[in-house]
């Protein structure tokens, strides 16, 4: 990694299974489960690349993501996952209908309390108002308090 690209040889070359095992690798950028196909006979991408370093699994978007969605549907599945102990295979489908399903009151009041209380340092409660504002701006105002403004498929 000396050019500053992150490569499929540098994966290969970690071996993270020798490292205690990596139970999940989280791809939450856009698009990042997406593949090529460079060999008729192999799938390159990072979900494959983290799979064969050693990696148990991975989650990864296969389309582009609004990032307000994103954060919404990451912070609900660790929740699920590392807080209730649920299994990551049915913590994201329960997430999903997490932020499908709530209005968003719901989702302003949780991820306020959730924010707030995991940030101690003034400039991560700056970033936490900012992202909480960003939010009230762009779905409470415009929506309203009691509408899904992000249960479209798309999210």
């Amino acid at each position: 990694m000396s050019d500053g690209l992150l490569t499929l040889r540098d994966l290969l070359d970690l071996r993270l299974s020798n490292q205690g095992g990596i139970r999940l690798a989280i791809l939450s950028a856009c698009e990042t489960g997406l593949s090529r196909i460079e060999l008729a006979d192999e799938v390159i991408g990072l979900p494959t690349g983290l799979l064969q370093a050693g990696v148990a699994g991975v989650v990864a978007s296969l389309w582009s993501v609004s990032d307000l969605s994103t954060i919404l549907l990451l912070v609900r599945f660790y929740d699920f996952w590392r807080e209730d102990g649920t299994y990551p295979s049915k913590a994201l489908p329960q997430a999903q209908v997490w932020v499908r399903d709530t209005t968003n009151r719901q989702k302003y009041d949780y991820l306020k309390s959730k924010l707030s209380s995991s940030l101690s340092s003034q400039a991560d409660s700056g970033i936490t108002e900012g992202f909480l504002n960003e939010f009230m701006l762009n779905h409470v105002y415009l929506s309203g308090w009691e509408a899904r403004d992000v249960a479209h498929p798309f999210h």
